[in-house]
């Protein structure tokens, strides 16, 4: 989760608690539906990722605790829907990120894997674990997954933005500019303007300093 352009981060940080204290308040009043419990997961992300910079890394790491316990109930509840293991993935990545932890970055890794596999062709849970692994600099991995998009979605820019962004971490910079070209030219979503922004960014500065510039993708 991000915070609104327009909002301080005090602002975020009321609105994100508030919201995550409603979903809480929903789950509790009605503990049998799936996908409230991914909207609990959710919301608490949200409210652990405004925590985070404002010094107050035990409402971050609890926000983060009440997230993974939502999503496992999402799991328990539809242990066959791709969702439900994509809010857990989720919610591993922002602790493996937080805590440089590598069992559960594992953990979150394995959980985004089962999501795939229970959905092979969605395309959104790939995006999600690619930027994961790219937070986690493994280009290998990043690079893997966003090949696997392009397959799927060989006209949309996300998968050769991902690609190039692996690339450089793997030093491929000839390659890597040669992903982002595609990325120029190919079909953008229409709230993509951030990423756009940064892969014109990328191709403007490319070198080994540019890499700092790969957490905005």
């Amino acid at each position: 989760a991000s915070r609104p352009a327009d909002a301080t981060p005090g602002e975020w940080r009321t609105l994100a608690a508030a919201h995550a204290a409603a979903m809480r308040h929903a789950v509790a009043l009605w503990p049998h539906d799936a996908a409230l419990w991914r909207l609990a997961s959710q919301s608490s992300l949200a409210e652990a990722a405004a925590a985070v910079g404002t010094l107050d890394d035990g409402g971050a790491a609890a926000a983060g605790a009440l997230a993974e316990s939502a999503a496992l109930r999402a799991v328990a509840l539809e242990p066959e829907r791709a969702q439900s293991f994509f809010s857990l993935g989720d919610a591993l990545a922002a602790r493996a990120l937080r805590t440089r932890g590598t069992d559960v970055a594992d953990s979150a890794a394995a959980a985004y894997q089962r999501a795939e596999a229970l959905a092979p062709v969605d395309g959104w849970l790939l995006v999600a674990h690619a930027r994961y692994q790219l937070a986690r600099r493994d280009g290998v991995r990043a690079l893997e997954i966003a090949q696997r998009i392009i397959g799927l979605y060989p006209e949309a820019a996300v998968g050769h933005t991902l690609s190039g962004a692996a690339l450089m971490l793997l030093h491929r910079p000839g390659e890597a500019r040669d992903e982002l070209l595609r990325a120029r030219a190919a079909r953008w979503e229409e709230d993509a303007g951030p990423q756009r922004a940064a892969v014109e960014r990328l191709l403007e500065t490319m070198g080994p300093a540019s890499t700092a510039a790969l957490d905005t993708l």
